[in-house]
């Protein structure tokens, strides 16, 4: 069984969600699309905003194979990636998909 869908009632701009929606295609698809790695879209951690930094930024999952994107992603970027799949995940709830 899958889990949930996850729901936050934090709030993004259009411009955050659009950066988000950037950055998620070129980091974070390639691996969480997949049957494997987690789909983001039913993780906790993306309704938590520090934990969100510390494992996508601060690389704490890296003994897991989550790398750190520090190198390549300010956490402002990384906030817009969580903010694109918070989005998406309220979307796809709103199209009765679970």
């Amino acid at each position: 069984m899958k889990p949930p869908l996850t729901a936050s009632k934090d709030s993004f701009t259009p411009a955050q969600l659009a950066e988000g929606e950037r950055w998620y295609f070129t980091y974070c698809s390639i691996c969480h699309t997949g049957p494997v790695n987690p789909n983001l879209m039913r993780s906790a951690l993306a309704t938590d905003a520090q934990a969100w930094q510390s494992v996508v930024h601060g690389g704490a999952l890296k003994d897991n194979g989550m790398i750190s994107f520090a190198p390549y992603l300010s956490t402002q970027q990384v906030e817009s990636v969580r903010g694109y799949v918070l989005g998406q995940a309220k979307k796809t709830a709103a199209e009765g998909q679970k």
